[in-house]
């Protein structure tokens, strides 16, 4: 299998899952899934590392409309204010690990067992190095509240 092969497996799995997230657990519409080039939005980031025999980086982007939603889906309860902006830097992080943590059950068995890293805010120049450097894919999801976006990077 190719690198580009291993990144679209990868790209779709975890699309897999942002899917089934997003319609089965937060109750939206998918209303379009598109191929993004260029880099993420800088709303709301967050990366996480996939290290086995090989690795990748995966990153999301989630526009501040769909962020909201799904913030109030996740946060019930009031959040105080003091809480709120530490909440709000470290939502992307759980969804990622959520979303990257559960499409590893859909990479090929050839990769090997697949390590995650904490998740980390890739942003600025170490993310347009990150697409510079290395083969890399991006896909929009629209909803009803707002889109979506990801990149998976084969190192």
């Amino acid at each position: 299998m190719t690198n580009n092969e291993y990144v679209n497996i990868v790209l779709h799995s975890i699309k897999h899952e942002i899917i089934g997230f997003l319609q089965n657990d937060m109750l939206l519409t998918i209303q379009n899934i598109s191929d993004m080039e260029g880099s993420l939005p800088e709303t709301n980031r967050a990366s996480i590392e996939l290290n086995s025999h090989i690795k990748f980086t995966a990153s999301i982007s989630i526009d501040e409309e769909l962020f909201d939603f799904l913030f109030k889906k996740f946060f019930t309860q009031k959040v105080e204010d003091s809480e709120k902006e530490e909440l709000d830097e470290l939502f992307p992080d759980e969804i990622i690990n959520i979303v990257v943590g559960l499409a590893i059950r859909y990479f090929p068995r050839e990769l090997g067992d697949f390590d995650l890293s904490i998740p980390f805010k890739l942003t600025g120049e170490k993310y347009q190095e990150m697409l510079k450097n290395n083969i890399s894919k991006s896909l929009k999801i629209s909803t009803n509240h707002g889109a979506f976006v990801y990149t998976v990077s084969y190192h």
